[in-house]
């Protein structure tokens, strides 16, 4: 999830500041698991078309196949995004802070945890062969 957010946040916020090619998003499939997500075409204004993009937005409810948005490019992935307003960035960080906390928490419920309750039992190991030997 870290990788995720961290692979796909430069991109939302270059759309965030509104850099990027514009054009129009034609929408050809939603597809749902955890979120939905539209996949579609991006034609850019000079006319390029860039095929199987996800719109990374919310799109209106009535959205369907052939539906037509403006879009926004920003590069470097197979993302489009809103031409103002887009706030996916927003997610992106709040996935990446989860899934920190998230990997931050097993380690150290698990290895650090071991390793600090081992450590101690030979810190008291030690101790107790010191004071059977001055005792």
């Amino acid at each position: 999830m870290v990788a995720a957010g961290a692979v796909g946040l430069p991109s939302a916020l270059r759309a965030a500041r509104g850099d990027g090619v514009r054009g129009v998003f034609t929408a050809q499939s939603l597809s749902c698991s955890k979120a939905c997500f539209w996949t579609g075409t991006f034609t850019s204004g000079n006319g390029q078309v860039r095929p199987d993009v996800t719109y990374d937005d919310e799109l209106p409810a009535r959205t369907h196949p052939g539906s037509i948005v403006p879009a926004l490019y920003p590069g470097s992935s197979n993302e489009v995004f809103a031409v103002r307003g887009s706030t996916t960035w927003l997610m992106y960080i709040v996935l990446i802070s989860l899934a920190s906390a998230g990997l931050l928490a097993s380690l150290w419920l698990g290895p650090i945890r071991y390793l600090r309750r081992r450590q101690r039992g030979r810190v008291t190991a030690a101790a107790d062969v010191v004071n059977y030997h001055n005792g």
